[in-house]
């Protein structure tokens, strides 16, 4: 194995903990969320539920993402989208915003 595909498996592997990271911590904050925007458990729920079946349903295009644009390139993209989500719920004002 070369030193740039060892590269690529170590970002990729780094990508797919953070990703991972980002799914769960949803979940451990939900308590805090509710104080800091003081919304039931029940909306939170379906936020969670949408964010969910939004992620599942962003596996299939993967694939065929990836053939068309190439490893490199949809990680990159993926990264970038994730940090902007990221700032994105950091700014959130309200429940409408970080939905």
């Amino acid at each position: 194995m070369n030193p740039s595909e060892r590269r690529l498996i170590g970002v990729t592997s780094l990508s797919h903990a953070h990703i991972h990271v980002l799914e769960l911590s949803y979940a451990a904050l939900l308590v805090s969320i509710t104080q800091e925007f003081g919304s039931g458990l029940f909306s939170l729920g379906v936020i969670a539920n949408a964010f969910a079946l939004a992620f599942g349903a962003s596996a299939l295009p993967a694939g065929y993402l990836t053939d068309r644009l190439g490893s490199k390139r949809l990680l990159g993209i993926c990264l970038i989208a994730s940090a902007l989500s990221c700032g994105l719920v950091a700014i959130s004002p309200n429940i409408l915003v970080l939905g």
